[in-house]
């Protein structure tokens, strides 16, 4: 995403050396204020006041906001700030600047999943333990009593939006506007809402089409508004429309000490020989292994000639080798763990958490077993068919970091965005992370999504520096994403039963002053160069984030090869029914196009009674329709209802020869479909399919 700040930055640094004068506005007062509330930020009176003072880049986004609203007339802003970086205080810079130059009084947060949603919530709420505006002392002098008249209404499904009239802090998620048609309505409505501030909150989860829909209608109400966000860039070429005037990455981050420093251990590949094996028991080396179908939900396999595609859930790690990285990832826990300061009453102030990141639910169980068996850990395991309370303890480990009951969280990438837990202090990578260079840049999607769930700061002080361990296997070939995270690593091999010398990790690199000034000829240049993200959208390979919407959705459903075994679905059905096994349906004649394949041959659970399955099916077509929205944009609401009408549907045309589920009493049918679920499931749970059936349905 373009850099729109860049042709104005000689410019504004002339303007904050020059005492931030705003020739433009003609009211004096309003620019003497412009000018204390900047100088103010500036001064020790404010670092003093406040419990945390400002990150440079922190105070840079607040000035480059006022200066783009003021100097430059510009109302849609975007700001590219790193994971963990603060973003929610900027927020709170600028609602203050609002408050007090311009008298506004009407914010509306939006978010885009309710994890995000409470992190706000306990940040804006006053009375809140960490209410921002008692950490940051934005309120100074004469102006402080505003802080004490900040009221907050959340928008929540089944709420009345009345709140909204009174509040001057308005947050929910995004779609509780545009598909809760009253919280609009009462917005829209003069009467109610004259002007209002939208901050956007994480703009990259939002999907655009729907976003803009919503912005478009917003418009004529917006004061100002303002995305943060730490990934503008969509590879589907979808973005928030406003301009950037602000970027702050994790490397930039890691310099300045903002996140963690990340430290890479890797094994010896002589002693721990990683290896994986699949359903049949085959095994591979890593360069064996499809990553980059994996990481497209699906491997490529030859059955009777033909290429199919089946879904990538059955490679595992193998054992030995997957309980020797184990043994190093938890030497660095164990590390980590010494070194944890002592609270006041004597114990350690956070307990360190291993995060073990794998790509199969069958390696999730096995790396899961082998910690619990042999290590005597206790553990959480997150994947899609996990427990809904499994999901929500994940969630709620950062409540009190100081007696979590777990000792590492096992995930098959499940735990990306919206969940920062603090104290994951080491990474233990199962999986390989892809990426396409083109040029000198690199197109990575989940490769630093996931080191960015261990980054975010447990104590903020100068006088130390946390770290973030992670545990990486030389033949995964990850260099290239520590080289773009700015990663140090530990000099030489640390392999099962190594005590970890302190002398081989990197000494902390000196802080860097970001303020320097910058070399103007360097940033003409660089305002001279151009990327033409068109092509570079179109070179993207295909299993990143950002996938065409399937706006056909129906004729997709009705097309999909599910397989089993080789023999598509469609085809065991047709023996099914064909032979005429109680189902229920009318006898059909076996066309010689169908092969002949005894039903014994199909590969289902046959110690379920028909109840039993009925039951168990009806139950998955309720977690499928919950999780698929998780997967596409955290909001599990009433379009559930809409997701769950369509599996149904799908199911009784493609599985149950038109017969509901509660009603079916052919077994055969139903545990062949049961046998399937998987690649329902996975199915439904890509968000270019879900987000084709909410705009087309």
């Amino acid at each position: 995403m373009r850099d729109s700040f860049k042709e104005h930055l000689v410019n504004f640094k002339e303007w904050c050396e020059s005492g931030y004068d705003i020739p433009t506005i003609d009211d004096k007062n309003k620019k003497d204020k412009i000018k204390h509330f900047l100088e103010y930020l500036d001064s020790d009176s404010f670092k003093s006041a406040s419990k945390f003072d400002l990150y440079p880049f922190q105070r840079e986004s607040i000035k480059r906001t006022i200066y783009s609203f003021e100097v430059l007339d510009k109302k849609d802003l975007l700001l590219n700030i790193v994971t963990g970086g603060g973003k929610t205080v900027v927020i709170a810079g600028i609602i203050a600047y609002l408050r007090i130059i311009h008298d506004f009084n009407k914010f509306l947060i939006l978010v885009p999943n309710t994890i995000v949603r409470q992190r706000l919530v306990d940040a804006f709420k006053p009375g809140s333990k960490q209410f921002v505006f008692d950490e940051f002392k934005f309120f100074f002098n004469h102006h402080d009593y505003l802080k004490d008249r900040f009221d907050l209404h959340i928008m929540e499904q089944g709420k009345d939006s009345s709140g909204i009239r009174s509040a001057n802090i308005i947050l929910g998620n995004i779609h509780q506007i545009y598909e809760g048609k009253t919280n609009l309505k009462v917005l829209m409505d003069d009467a109610n809402v004259d002007k209002v501030a939208i901050f956007n909150d994480e703009a990259h989860n939002t999907k655009a089409k729907q976003y803009n829909l919503l912005l478009l209608k917003l418009k004529p109400k917006r004061f100002i508004r303002i995305d943060t966000t730490a990934t503008p860039e969509r590879l589907d070429g979808l973005h928030p429309d406003s301009e950037m005037i602000l970027e702050y990455d994790i490397k930039q981050a890691m310099r300045d000490k903002v996140v963690k420093r990340i430290v890479v251990f890797k094994p010896d590949v002589d002693v721990v020989k990683l290896r994986w094996k699949d359903e049949e028991g085959k095994t591979y080396s890593v360069d064996e292994v499809p990553w980059e179908q994996i990481e497209k939900g699906w491997v490529q396999r030859n059955f009777d000639g033909k290429k199919v595609k089946i879904p990538a859930v059955k490679y595992v790690a193998d054992q030995k080798p997957a309980t020797q990285l184990l043994s190093v990832a938890l030497q660095c826990l164990e590390h980590q763990k010494r070194g944890v300061p002592l609270d006041t009453d004597g114990k350690p102030k956070y307990k360190p958490l291993l995060f073990v990141v794998t790509f199969s639910i069958n390696d999730a169980k096995q790396i899961a077993k082998i910690l619990r068996s042999t290590f005597k850990k206790e553990v959480l395991i997150v994947h899609n068919e996990a427990p809904e309370a499994n999901k929500d303890e994940a969630m709620e480990l950062n409540k009190d970091m100081k007696n979590v009951k777990y000792d590492a969280i096992v995930s098959v990438m499940m735990l990306r965005e919206g969940w920062d837990v603090k104290n994951i202090s080491v990474i233990c990578l199962f999986r390989k992370f892809c990426y396409k260079k083109i040029g000198n840049r690199i197109m990575s999607v989940y490769g630093p999504q996931v080191i960015g769930r261990g980054l975010r700061r447990i104590i903020i002080s100068k006088d130390r520096w946390e770290s973030l361990y992670v545990v990486d296997h030389p033949i995964l070939k990850h260099d290239w994403l520590w080289d773009q995270l700015d990663a140090e690593k530990y000099a030489g091999s640390l392999n099962p039963g190594d005590i970890i010398d302190e002398k081989k990790i990197p000494e902390e690199p000196q802080i860097i002053d970001t303020n320097k000034e910058e070399n103007i000829e360097d940033i003409k240049k660089e305002m001279e160069e151009k990327i033409d993200w068109e092509k570079i959208s179109e070179e993207v390979p295909d299993f990143v984030e950002g996938k065409k919407v399937i706006t056909e959705w129906q004729e997709y459903l009705d097309n999909y090869e599910y397989l089993l075994e080789g023999v598509s679905i469609e085809e065991k059905i047709n023996q099914i029914k064909s032979r005429n096994l109680d189902s229920g349906f009318s006898t059909l004649e076996k066309g010689e196009d169908i092969p002949d394949i005894d039903v014994s041959d199909v590969d289902v659970n046959i110690h379920y009674s028909l109840e039993e399955l009925q039951k168990m099916i009806l139950k998955e077509m309720s977690n499928t329709a919950k999780d698929s929205l998780v997967e596409f944009d955290g909001n599990p609401d009433s379009r559930q209802t809409i997701i769950y009408d369509i599996i149904n549907n799908h199911i009784k045309k493609r599985f149950l020869g038109g017969s509901e589920v509660s009603k079916c009493n052919n077994k055969n049918l139903l545990e062949l479909l049961w046998d399937t679920w998987s690649q329902i499931r996975e199915n439904f749970l890509k968000p270019e399919l879900i987000e084709g059936i909410l705009s087309n349905k």
